[in-house]
């Protein structure tokens, strides 16, 4: 494979190279998709045998489980960035063109504050001074 820059630079100096390009990472999408549902499908390592004489049977295999649920989700992650129209989140706000929506504001005054000033009274100095009582 050449290096990423080489490639970038193709598609600058042949044309119709960047179309080609787009059409293979779509196709890697798809293909990561594909391989996200083998993977989820493939339960062969998912319990193990116990080795314990006493306690035998099966355990389930953990650290497998959270592995595979792993190459599963960073494969949803890379399909959704490279092929974004099928596998990417979709944010859809729709309406009826026959039933247009309508947005009304109302304002409504609650509390009404009135300004008032308010009377100084000067201390007297036989007044109770609580910095020296």
């Amino acid at each position: 494979m050449p290096p990423y820059h080489i490639v970038l630079s193709w598609t600058q100096s042949y044309p119709g190279f960047g179309d080609a390009l787009k059409d293979a990472q779509r196709l890697r999408g798809e293909f990561w998709v594909e391989e996200a549902i083998s993977i989820a499908d493939d339960a062969r390592n998912d319990w193990m045998r116990r080795n314990d004489p006493l306690n035998p049977g099966w355990i389930a295999n953990g650290e497998h489980v959270a592995r595979s649920k792993l190459r599963i989700d960073i494969r949803k992650w890379a399909a959704s960035k490279y092929y974004p129209a099928k596998f990417g989140d979709k944010l859809a706000i729709e309406g009826d063109p026959t039933k247009p929506l309508v947005v009304s504001v109302t304002h409504e005054i609650v509390h009404v504050v009135k300004q008032e000033t308010v009377q100084v009274i000067e201390a007297k100095p036989d007044a109770w001074d609580p910095v020296t009582d």
